[in-house]
């Protein structure tokens, strides 16, 4: 039923994207020889001498590849090369011998199709979009032509070549029925540059390959196979590619070629995931994807075991789109799932520069805090959240220094996180948090002294985090180490970027005070830059238990028709004119001045102990709100996020003078008039 359907889908481009063109008593080589961006496969066809000469005069299907795909190939262009670039249907058993064409219409094609080269190895046939693909070359246009003797021919234009898989040696025999085995268990026998896949095949034949385990190498199918080379155990020992591993390194039905390129790659279950699908087994998908114009290949353990941590594991594809008789196969620089470097030799080592680039500008002034990379060091489960390389850029790399250097400790510490187990992106710990808050932190333990704490939470479906008042999204979650996890970020924690009316309108906790700001532009003087501020914002759910207990006040406060009501209110929780820490406002309450806000008397803050945890806290006329979260630090001031909103029912009025708060009938009513008088 697929190969139908498939069919129908390839025939369809007869009268789609693909341009086929019908030109009567044109053979391929006069059809080529009119395209000068097709020269160099047509000289390669008209001056080597061997059997494709034979065909070209026949009934034949050619895969012509472009100049420039012709430039780009650095392998050897001989006869081989030349025949795998024709084709034959591949033969079913429907089939007579005498009924296999070598003349294939897109409609006929299948989903693969024969090599003429000796062995006859697959060219695989995909339908992407609009797009028919053969490997990983898209056809750009197609011709349906006639021989000189008047036998059907058929050319298709490709933007890349069809790399055959040759033996080292001319023996017909080694050319026949090549499979991932082959190539895993004898890779010196064939061309694949100096690259050896004995160690990895080594340690399979230890795991029983051969003896009833991994059959899908030997076995006929259509896989994705991904083959570590010997470099990659030059610093890992064999005795962690396990069972469960090796069969993550497999992909039942799929053809993952590293074209074209997504934008949306989406991850495909391997073998070892399907195996234990309703078991606590490790299950691992893998995608494939192309990162700064090189192929990748990512494992994705969605659920780990004692050995194996959940979590990401990248490893380069160093030559890929290897056509064998079961699918195709990638040589990649490590293996898959197998987590094999710490955090510290991921970012304190002299290395990390020159081998993991994308951690590069953080490494260098993490390894400037030798402390802070032998805690990493000893850590036996932590979370490092790492800034891009991109984001130290915002500000100039004089001003950068400057600024980690004057409070390195502290900024550091913030991309620290020791709080087993290591915070992955889909945590329940954030996914579904505890805390009254509705959202998930850790304290920041480096220095030892830090008060600090990272916040966490998901929005849009992706990880978002908080330190030292700078919001971050994770732009690359998970990254496996055997010690913890990394995320890669977007910002520099601790460095302040955003005003504080940016920094309201951002942050989850703190969306309902931004509303209300809104009302006749109260917002707007706190993105001023000549001012300095302190704020402290009520969090989200302090205005939801306004909302139950004060329920016409809250009801006033947000309809909007009653600006100076808000204005009033967010007024007594704020300063203009400085920027103070919370260790500053505790320090003017212990010397009698307490906070002094826009409007009504200062407000006291002071820190006590609860239940064993120092707490801080302000308090005026009876209200006492917990600070939850102190010291966000903007560039014009200081948001402390407090639990409660400083208020009474009598502080919401309808007048501007003091007149207490009417009844619920008398809201309604002067509502009702001013609704009337519009």
């Amino acid at each position: 039923m697929v190969g139908v359907v498939l069919n129908t889908v390839i025939g369809m481009i007869l009268f789609m994207g693909l341009g086929l063109q019908f030109t009567a008593a044109e053979s391929i080589l006069e059809m080529l020889g009119r395209r000068t961006q097709y020269s160099k496969f047509t000289d390669l066809l008209k001056t080597k001498e061997g059997l494709h000469t034979a065909y070209l005069d026949n009934y034949v299907t050619v895969f012509a590849p472009s100049n420039d795909a012709m430039d780009m190939f650095k392998g050897i262009k001989d006869e081989n090369f030349i025949l795998n670039h024709m084709a034959s249907v591949y033969p079913k058993p429907e089939l007579q011998r005498t009924e296999v064409s070598s003349a294939i219409a897109t409609a006929e094609m299948g989903e693969r199709l024969t090599s003429l080269m000796p062995g006859h190895p697959p060219i695989w046939v995909r339908m992407i979009t609009s797009n028919l693909y053969v490997n990983q070359a898209r056809v750009v246009f197609t011709f349906a032509l006639e021989s000189s003797s008047g036998k059907k021919q058929f050319l298709y234009l490709i933007d890349s070549v069809l790399e055959p898989l040759v033996p080292t040696d001319d023996k017909i025999e080694d050319f026949v029925d090549i499979k991932a085995g082959d190539l895993l268990t004898n890779s010196g026998s064939y061309k694949i540059g100096d690259f050896s896949t004995k160690k990895f095949a080594d340690r399979l034949e230890t795991l029983g390959l051969g003896k009833g385990n991994f059959t899908e190498f030997n076995s006929f199918g259509k896989f994705t196979f991904f083959l570590p080379i010997d470099s990659a155990f030059e610093n890992l020992t064999l005795s962690t590619i396990d069972y469960e591993v090796v069969r993550a390194h497999m992909v039942p039905d799929r053809l993952m070629f590293t074209k074209p390129q997504k934008r949306r790659v989406e991850s495909m279950p391997t073998v070892q995931y399907n195996a234990s699908r309703g078991s606590s087994n490790l299950r691992v998908m893998a995608k494939v994807f192309v990162k700064d114009n090189v192929p990748m290949v990512e494992s994705q353990t969605v659920v780990g075991t004692k050995a194996h941590k959940r979590g990401t594991v990248d490893a380069k594809i160093v030559l890929a789109n290897i056509p064998v008789q079961n699918g195709i196969v990638h040589l990649i620089d490590r293996p898959l799932v197998v987590m094999a470097a710490t955090l510290w030799e991921h970012l304190c080592t002299e290395k990390t520069g020159k081998h993991n680039m994308r951690f590069r500008d953080f490494a260098k002034y993490l390894q400037k805090s030798p402390k802070l990379c032998e805690r990493i060091n000893k850590t036996s489960d932590a979370t490092l959240l790492v800034p891009t390389n991109e984001a130290f850029r915002f500000l100039s790399a004089s001003e950068m220094d400057g600024k980690i250097s004057a409070d390195a400790e502290r900024i550091l510490g913030l991309h620290f996180i020791e709080h087993p187990p290591a915070i992955l992106a889909d945590d329940v710990r954030v996914t579904n948090p505890q805390d009254d808050s509705g959202m998930f932190s850790v304290p920041a333990l480096f220095p030892e002294d830090s008060e600090e704490r990272v916040w966490f939470w998901n929005k849009d479906g992706k990880l978002h985090v908080d330190g030292g008042g700078i919001e971050a999204e994770v732009v690359e979650a998970n990254v496996g180490a055997s010690n913890g996890v990394i995320h890669s970020i977007n910002r520099v924690l601790g460095i302040p970027q955003d005003t504080i009316e940016r920094k309201l309108a951002r942050d989850p906790m703190m969306s309902k005070t931004f509303d209300l700001g809104k009302q006749e532009h109260f917002n707007d003087q706190l993105n001023k830059t000549d001012l300095q501020f302190t704020f402290l914002v009520p969090t989200d759910q302090a205005w939801d238990q306004i909302k139950k207990d004060f329920a016409t006040a809250y009801k006033v406060l947000f309809m909007g028709d009653f600006f100076y009501q808000v204005h009033h209110i967010l007024e007594r929780h704020l300063q203009v004119g400085a920027k103070l820490s919370i260790n500053e406002l505790v320090k003017a309450s212990q010397e009698g001045k307490g906070f002094e806000v826009m409007r009504g008397s200062p407000l006291q803050v002071s820190t006590q102990e609860d239940n064993g945890e120092m707490v801080t806290t302000v308090s005026k006329d009876g209200i006492v709100a917990r600070v939850v979260r102190a010291n966000i630090e903007c560039t014009n001031g200081y948001i402390h996020l407090i639990d409660k909103v400083v208020m009474k029912r009598r502080d919401v009025t309808l007048g501007g003078g003091g007149n207490v708060l009417p009844s619920i009938i008398a809201i309604i009513t002067t509502w009702m008039v001013s609704s009337l008088l519009r």
